[in-house]
C-alpha cells in the first residue's frame, strides 16, 4: 500500500523548510502556506502564497493535503477551525490559542501546571510602566505576535521608557523581569495521540533576544537531564 501522503504546513520560515526537508526524505509531498513567496521553505515544496488568516487559501491547503501542520504559533487559530477536517490537523488548535499570547501562556503555565515563570505583569497601557523601578531589569513583550525579538522592548533604566511606552500604547503586552541563570535548557515532545517520544536535553543561547546557537545533547548533569525531561 502507498503510504506516501501529503503534507500541508502553515508558515514557510526555517522550521518549515526543514520540516519539508524530512518530509520529503521520507517519501511525502509537502504544501506550504506562507505570506512570502521565497520564504525559505519555497525551496523545497510547493506554495500557496497567502496571509495566515486567507480562509479560501487555508480552505485550497485543506483540499490538497491529506494533514495539516504549523511551524510556528503566529497563525490564526479561528481560520484553522473553519477548514479542518475532523483528525485532520492532530495537534488541534486549543494549545495554539494558549501557546500564541504570552498572558494566556503564562497565566496557563502558573495556575493550570504549576510551573514557576519569571515574575510579570500584565500590561495594557503605557500607564502601567508609571512606577517602574529601575533596580531591576525588564523586557516588555507584545502578548502576541511577536517573534525572535520583534514585538520587545528591553528595559535598563529611565532612557528606554519611551519606546516601551509606544509599544505598551500598540497591543496588550506582559512585562517581565530578568531573572539570573545559568544557561537556558529545552526539550522537544513529539506525540501521536498514543505515544510520546521525548528527545534529548537541548541547550540555548540567545544573542540580542534571537536564538543563536543550540548545542544537543546540554552541557548539564545526567540527573538535571532526566528532571528535565520527566
Amino acid at each position: 500500500m502507498n503510504s506516501t501522503k501529503t503534507i500541508g504546513i502553515i508558515g514557510g520560515g526555517q522550521l518549515g523548510q526543514m520540516m519539508a526537508i524530512s518530509a520529503i526524505y521520507m517519501g511525502h509531498k509537502v504544501v506550504t502556506l506562507d505570506p512570502a513567496a521565497d520564504c525559505p521553505a519555497s525551496k523545497v515544496s510547493d506554495m500557496i502564497v497567502a496571509d495566515y488568516d486567507d480562509v479560501a487559501a487555508l480552505q485550497e491547503l485543506a483540499q490538497r493535503c491529506d494533514v495539516l501542520t504549523y511551524e510556528f504559533e503566529n497563525v490564526d487559530a479561528d481560520s484553522l477551525d473553519a477548514v479542518v477536517k475532523p483528525g485532520q490537523l492532530p495537534q488541534g488548535t486549543d494549545l495554539l490559542r494558549i501557546s500564541q499570547n504570552r498572558i494566556f501562556e503564562k497565566d496557563f503555565l502558573s495556575n493550570k501546571a504549576g510551573v514557576t515563570v519569571a515574575p510579570y505583569q500584565v500590561v495594557t497601557s503605557s500607564q502601567d510602566l508609571d512606577h517602574l523601578d529601575f533596580s531591576k531589569k525588564y523586557v516588555l513583550k507584545t502578548a502576541t505576535g511577536g517573534y525572535d525579538g520583534h514585538g520587545q522592548v528591553v528595559i535598563k533604566s529611565a532612557e528606554n521608557l519611551a519606546d516601551a511606552r509606544q509599544l505598551a500604547e500598540s497591543a496588550d503586552c506582559v512585562l517581565e523581569e530578568f531573572v539570573s541563570f545559568n544557561l537556558e535548557i529545552s526539550v522537544i515532545v513529539s506525540g501521536n495521540g498514543k505515544d510520546v517520544t521525548v528527545f534529548p536535553v537541548q541547550e540555548n543561547i540567545h544573542r540580542n533576544n534571537i536564538l543563536s546557537k543550540t548545542i544537543v545533547p546540554a552541557r548539564i548533569s545526567d540527573q538535571l537531564s532526566k528532571q528535565a525531561q520527566a
